[in-house]
Protein backbone atom coordinates (compact mmCIF):
# COMPACT_ATOMS: atom_id res chain seq x y z
CA UNK A 1 0.00 0.00 0.00
CA UNK A 2 2.81 2.40 0.90
CA UNK A 3 4.58 1.67 -2.38
CA UNK A 4 1.40 2.27 -4.35
CA UNK A 5 0.86 5.59 -2.53
CA UNK A 6 4.41 6.72 -3.31
CA UNK A 7 3.97 5.71 -6.94
CA UNK A 8 0.68 7.60 -7.27
CA UNK A 9 1.97 10.74 -5.56
CA UNK A 10 5.12 10.66 -7.67
CA UNK A 11 3.03 10.21 -10.80
CA UNK A 12 0.76 13.10 -9.79
CA UNK A 13 3.77 15.34 -9.23
CA UNK A 14 5.28 14.34 -12.54
CA UNK A 15 2.04 15.00 -14.39
CA UNK A 16 1.00 18.25 -12.75
CA UNK A 17 3.99 20.30 -11.70
CA UNK A 18 5.95 20.66 -14.95
CA UNK A 19 2.88 21.56 -17.02
CA UNK A 20 1.78 24.04 -14.37
CA UNK A 21 5.22 25.58 -14.24
CA UNK A 22 5.30 25.77 -18.01
CA UNK A 23 1.81 27.28 -18.05
CA UNK A 24 2.84 29.79 -15.39
CA UNK A 25 5.89 30.74 -17.44
CA UNK A 26 3.75 31.04 -20.55
CA UNK A 27 1.18 33.20 -18.75
CA UNK A 28 3.91 35.36 -17.26
CA UNK A 29 5.51 35.63 -20.68
CA UNK A 30 2.19 36.83 -22.13
CA UNK A 31 0.91 38.85 -19.17
CA UNK A 32 3.86 41.19 -18.75
CA UNK A 33 3.94 42.41 -22.36
CA UNK A 34 0.15 42.61 -22.34
CA UNK A 35 0.24 44.78 -19.21
CA UNK A 36 2.84 47.04 -20.85
CA UNK A 37 0.66 47.30 -23.96
CA UNK A 38 -2.40 48.08 -21.82
CA UNK A 39 -0.36 50.80 -20.08
CA UNK A 40 0.52 52.35 -23.42
CA UNK A 41 -3.05 52.25 -24.69
CA UNK A 42 -4.33 53.70 -21.41
CA UNK A 43 -1.83 56.54 -21.62
CA UNK A 44 -2.89 57.31 -25.20
CA UNK A 45 -6.56 57.33 -24.13
CA UNK A 46 -5.64 59.63 -21.22
CA UNK A 47 -3.88 62.04 -23.59
CA UNK A 48 -6.83 62.07 -25.99
CA UNK A 49 -9.27 62.63 -23.10
CA UNK A 50 -7.15 65.51 -21.80
CA UNK A 51 -7.02 67.05 -25.27
CA UNK A 52 -10.79 66.62 -25.55
CA UNK A 53 -11.28 68.45 -22.26
CA UNK A 54 -8.72 71.19 -22.94
CA UNK A 55 -9.86 71.95 -26.49
CA UNK A 56 -12.97 74.00 -25.70
CA UNK A 57 -11.26 75.74 -22.78
CA UNK A 58 -8.30 76.77 -24.96
CA UNK A 59 -10.56 77.91 -27.79
CA UNK A 60 -12.67 79.98 -25.42
CA UNK A 61 -9.61 81.46 -23.73
CA UNK A 62 -8.07 82.51 -27.03
CA UNK A 63 -11.27 84.24 -28.20
CA UNK A 64 -12.05 86.10 -24.99
CA UNK A 65 -10.20 88.19 -22.48
CA UNK A 66 -7.76 86.82 -19.94
CA UNK A 67 -10.41 86.92 -17.21
CA UNK A 68 -12.76 84.50 -18.90
CA UNK A 69 -15.40 82.77 -16.77
CA UNK A 70 -15.34 79.53 -18.76
CA UNK A 71 -12.50 77.30 -17.73
CA UNK A 72 -11.32 73.77 -17.77
CA UNK A 73 -14.16 71.33 -17.18
CA UNK A 74 -13.05 67.69 -17.26
CA UNK A 75 -15.45 65.04 -18.52
CA UNK A 76 -15.88 61.92 -16.42
CA UNK A 77 -15.50 58.39 -17.73
CA UNK A 78 -19.19 57.82 -16.99
CA UNK A 79 -20.17 60.82 -19.14
CA UNK A 80 -18.03 59.59 -22.03
CA UNK A 81 -19.61 56.14 -21.71
CA UNK A 82 -23.11 57.68 -21.70
CA UNK A 83 -22.30 59.67 -24.85
CA UNK A 84 -20.54 56.91 -26.78
CA UNK A 85 -22.73 53.91 -25.94
CA UNK A 86 -25.94 54.90 -24.14
CA UNK A 87 -27.65 51.51 -24.50
CA UNK A 88 -24.63 49.69 -23.09
CA UNK A 89 -24.46 52.12 -20.20
CA UNK A 90 -28.15 51.71 -19.37
CA UNK A 91 -28.03 47.93 -19.61
CA UNK A 92 -24.91 47.65 -17.48
CA UNK A 93 -26.25 50.07 -14.90
CA UNK A 94 -29.56 48.17 -14.67
CA UNK A 95 -27.89 44.77 -14.43
CA UNK A 96 -25.22 45.75 -11.93
CA UNK A 97 -27.42 47.89 -9.70
CA UNK A 98 -29.95 45.05 -9.35
CA UNK A 99 -27.57 42.15 -8.88
CA UNK A 100 -24.45 43.74 -7.40
CA UNK A 101 -25.22 47.16 -5.90
CA UNK A 102 -21.94 47.37 -3.94
CA UNK A 103 -19.89 46.60 -7.05
CA UNK A 104 -21.83 49.16 -9.08
CA UNK A 105 -21.26 51.84 -6.44
CA UNK A 106 -17.51 51.09 -6.59
CA UNK A 107 -17.52 51.20 -10.40
CA UNK A 108 -19.58 54.39 -10.43
CA UNK A 109 -17.16 55.97 -7.98
CA UNK A 110 -14.17 55.16 -10.17
CA UNK A 111 -15.98 56.20 -13.34
CA UNK A 112 -16.95 59.53 -11.77
CA UNK A 113 -13.28 60.56 -12.00
CA UNK A 114 -12.18 62.69 -14.93
CA UNK A 115 -11.33 60.45 -17.88
CA UNK A 116 -7.75 61.65 -18.20
CA UNK A 117 -7.08 61.03 -14.49
CA UNK A 118 -8.71 57.59 -14.47
CA UNK A 119 -6.83 56.40 -17.54
CA UNK A 120 -3.56 57.86 -16.25
CA UNK A 121 -4.14 55.84 -13.09
CA UNK A 122 -4.85 52.74 -15.16
CA UNK A 123 -1.66 53.36 -17.15
CA UNK A 124 0.41 53.68 -13.97
CA UNK A 125 -1.07 50.49 -12.52
CA UNK A 126 -0.60 48.49 -15.73
CA UNK A 127 2.88 49.93 -16.19
CA UNK A 128 3.86 48.88 -12.69
CA UNK A 129 2.42 45.39 -13.17
CA UNK A 130 4.15 44.98 -16.52
CA UNK A 131 7.53 46.34 -15.51
CA UNK A 132 10.63 44.36 -16.31
CA UNK A 133 11.91 42.68 -13.19
CA UNK A 134 15.56 42.54 -12.38
CA UNK A 135 16.91 39.05 -12.28
CA UNK A 136 18.49 38.41 -8.91
CA UNK A 137 21.09 35.72 -8.78
CA UNK A 138 22.02 34.42 -5.37
CA UNK A 139 25.10 32.31 -4.97
CA UNK A 140 25.55 30.28 -1.83
CA UNK A 141 29.05 29.03 -1.28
Amino acid sequence: MNTLWRFLTGLARALTLPPLRALGGLLAGMALPSARAAAGVSMIVAAVALAHDLGPAMATASNTSVHSTSGFSPTSVMRHWEQLAPQSHKATRAFASQRMPQVWSLIAGIFALPAFAAFTGFALIFGYLGRRRRKVEIFAN
